[in-house]
């Protein structure tokens, strides 16, 4: 098949995240098996405007706020009529492709902004966006749609969605491409692992890091990734404040590897974010047998089911946080069921994933099932 997928991030970008690492991972795939896979997505600083990766062609138009009418643009000139499927990937705002695209499209939806538009946007940005996402959303109610979580797919089913068009991919662990184990750190140590913006509130890993150092005053917090740069400064305004200089350690963008390590390390993956699509650091940590903490909100209670991958604290506040943190060291029968090796071998593959939403797209391009699995690719 020839699949175009539109995306406002490739994973090369600096500031893309776990939707652009799930696109990139099924697309390699589908690439290997001899599909034309397309993505058009943003350009950023020192990007090639065309270059294929892995298989993938990618064609980057505009900036992230421009791609939208240079991807029509592309759409237009390049692709109309030449697509089995269109895959329209909704990341806060959509393409818009029920609007003028010719061949089947398929939605993609991670998660909806809601709440995350009152902490990432100035007002009254913030209240338009979050009045206005309901409305556009619902141009694609025709459309089949894939969710990658319960949690995604009950929301669209709240705004008028078939129950039938609507499917949920299974989604994946990351795997340990070096296959190493790194010890754990002989002193609790909590890690927090994505994008430094409001929304993904990282104050209140530091918070909860305060709470927890009355029980273990040697615990550590390590913070992995890069962001808004005003916020950084209030993050570390925060740590001084709360007299945690050196317990608190800012590691910024680091390697696919060093990452991989400092989870085995670590004793506690915390995440509380605002929302998630999925959570697809809950899972990716859980496969390294390092626990997740997180708060009580969509896609978090998808990917860390409560005792069993991972704990979901009562109330989405560091004290309740903190309190979890504590069950999960010192009940010795749960640390032991969460972090016993066999544990991470229950998980999907990409390979899975991939798969499952391959037959989705053949169902929305009107195509038969795939008559092979896909190939085994790490």
């Amino acid at each position: 098949m020839k699949i175009l997928f539109l995306n406002w991030r490739d994973k090369k970008n600096p500031i893309a995240g776990g939707a652009e690492v799930l696109t990139h991972e099924v697309a390699r795939r589908w690439a290997a098996q001899g599909h034309e896979v397309t993505l058009l997505t943003s350009r950023f600083p020192g990007s090639a405007g065309r270059e294929t990766v892995d298989g993938v062609s990618i064609i980057r138009v505009g900036n992230p706020w421009t791609v939208y009418w240079h991807a029509y643009q592309t759409y237009r000139r390049e692709f109309r009529g030449q697509c089995d499927v269109v895959i329209d990937e909704v990341n806060t705002v959509p393409f818009f492709t029920p609007w003028y695209v010719q061949e089947p499209v398929l939605m993609h939806f991670n998660q909806l902004a809601r709440e995350v538009w009152l902490y990432e946007c100035p007002w009254p940005v913030s209240w338009i966006g979050l009045l206005l996402e309901p409305l556009w959303l619902r141009i694609y109610r025709r459309s089949q749609a894939v969710a990658i979580s319960r949690s995604s797919r009950h929301d669209l089913l709240k705004l008028g969605f078939d129950q039938h068009r609507v499917a949920v991919i299974p989604m994946p662990t990351h795997p340990d491409p070096s296959g190493s184990t790194a010890p754990r750190e002989e002193n609790p140590t909590l890690l927090f692992v994505g994008r430094l913006k409001r929304s993904k509130r990282v104050d209140h890993a530091i918070e909860a890091l305060s709470i927890l150092r009355k029980r273990w005053p040697a615990m550590k917090l390590w913070i992995v990734g890069s962001g808004d740069a005003a916020y950084k400064n209030q993050l570390e305004r925060q740590v001084r404040h709360l007299d945690l200089t050196g317990r608190v350690h800012f590691y910024g963008q680091v390697s696919e590897e060093k990452k991989q390590q400092l989870m085995q390390s670590a004793h506690v993956i915390l995440v509380p974010s605002v929302r998630e699509g999925w959570g697809l650091i809950v899972s990716e940590a859980y496969s390294k047998r390092t626990p997740a903490v997180v708060y009580p909100v969509a896609g978090l209670v998808d990917s860390a089911e409560h005792r069993m991958t991972g704990l979901v604290a009562r109330r989405a506040t560091p004290h309740a946080m903190a309190q979890e943190v504590v069950e999960l060291l010192e009940n010795k029968s749960l640390w032991k069921r969460l972090t016993q090796p066999a544990a991470a071998q229950t998980a999907v593959s990409w390979n899975e994933t991939a798969a499952a939403y391959l037959e989705t797209i053949r169902r929305a391009a009107g195509q038969p099932a795939a008559p092979a699995p896909p190939p085994s690719l790490t």
